[in-house]
């Protein structure tokens, strides 16, 4: 029996974290006024330094970041929202979580596995996109993989509200997928069905793409990770 649930909007996530003692960004860097003193006329003035990534940062920075089977929302202290979705091209979700870790990602290229193609992994600590050769069987142009609670005081959950690190069983309870994946240490959340025709497969194929959270077989223990858009079909 499916569980019903509400992905938590943005405004609420902001409370819920601000009262949970949930890192908030970094604070804005000193203006340059306050940092200036007189040189000697016959001394050039010392050069402007160039601000670090956590300087460049503007006065509204990110708290949060919310996985979802469509995509990814970044949440602002402010309750501002910006979302990146799985169809937009991967540099770009690429260029977004940068600004919002405010460092540059650790980049690999995998080979192609017996299920998987090529592709090339940013990680920033944990957070990764993973872009592949190509488009995915959903149609998505990257997968978002995490592996930690936050990044660099941003903090990480997937729709509703899980977190890495949490009970998993808290995972399997809001399972919505159909039959669930007993055994397999996966509750698939946030479930969204697919037109089969949409993706070259035959009409009336019962097809959907979900957040898969992985933990332990038995229910018991942390999360591990989370994933998505992951499809219910393919090798």
């Amino acid at each position: 029996m499916r569980t019903p649930y509400l992905a938590l909007p943005a405004a609420m996530l902001v409370l819920a974290l601000s009262a949970c003692g949930g890192a908030g960004g970094p604070s804005p860097a000193p203006t340059a006024a306050a940092q200036t003193h007189t040189a000697p006329t016959d001394t050039p003035a010392p050069a402007t330094p160039h601000p670090t990534p956590t300087q460049a940062q503007d006065s509204d920075p990110a708290i949060a970041v919310q996985v979802s089977t469509s995509g990814a929302e970044v949440i602002q202290a402010s309750g501002r929202t910006t979302w990146v979705f799985f169809n937009n091209p991967a540099a770009d979700a690429v260029a977004t979580f940068t600004r919002v870790f405010g460092v540059a990602p650790v980049v690999t290229d995998r080979p192609a596995g017996s299920e998987t193609p090529p592709s090339r992994v940013y990680d920033w600590s944990g957070f990764s996109v993973i872009d592949g050769d190509g488009r995915t069987i959903s149609l998505s142009d990257f997968v978002i993989d995490v592996s930690v609670a936050a990044v660099g005081g941003v903090d990480i959950v997937a729709v509703p509200g899980l977190h890495v690190g949490a009970p998993f069983s808290s995972a399997v309870l809001v399972e919505d997928s159909d039959g669930g994946f007993p055994g397999l240490g996966l509750a698939a959340v946030d479930t969204q069905a697919v037109d089969p025709v949409d993706v070259g497969e035959a009409p009336g194929t019962p097809l959907a793409v979900y957040l898969a959270v992985y933990g332990s077989p038995s229910g018991a223990g942390p999360i591990a990770h989370f994933t998505a858009p992951t499809p219910n079909w393919g090798d």
